[in-house]
């Protein structure tokens, strides 16, 4: 027997010794609270039908925060088939009104700083006709260039979606 073979044998043998001796005895966290990686919910940017009508309404009539308060929507959430939890596996979850689109923030930055002048940061952030004239002017001689890294380090431009910059851990 090689040592890869011994040592799937002894993680079969140590997971099954601890699924049978401890499963028994120990405490399953409620699906309630289960972080989201666990649950596969309904997305906050579909539209549902309103009880007792044909009309579908928006779960958030807006997202993140440029409009106002970041708002919640109830949406419906099921537990993953392979997690084990205490309670209902379906249920409704409290969820921000928030949207990624895919534009990562350290994406347009070394963008803008390594192709700003050709206006490569614009056209990410979905910017066309602003990132055409950027782009004619070569970054405006560059103060256009320099305006833009500006601009994304102090927060004041974001995706022209409206969305929210998409986190790394997603």
């Amino acid at each position: 027997m090689n040592a890869e073979n011994q040592r799937n044998l002894m993680v079969r043998i140590s997971a099954h010794n601890f699924c049978s001796d401890t499963a028994k005895n120990t405490f399953f966290i409620g699906c309630f609270n289960l972080d989201e990686q666990w649950l596969k919910c309904q997305s906050v940017t579909e539209s549902v039908n309103a009880s007792g009508s044909n009309t579908m309404v928006e779960l958030c009539p807006y997202f993140g925060t440029s409009k106002g308060p970041l708002l919640f929507a109830n949406v419906s959430c099921r537990v993953l088939p392979c997690i084990e939890c205490h309670g209902a596996r379906n249920f409704m979850k409290q969820m921000p009104c928030k949207k990624h689109t895919g534009h990562y923030f350290l994406s347009a930055l070394l963008y803008s700083i390594f192709l700003g002048p050709f206006a490569v940061d614009r056209f990410y952030l979905g910017y066309s006709a602003i990132a055409v004239g950027k782009l004619m002017t070569l970054g405006g001689l560059g103060v256009w260039w320099l305006a833009d890294i500006f601009l994304l380090l102090s927060g004041h431009l974001t995706p022209a979606d409206d969305s929210e910059w998409q986190p790394f851990w997603q």
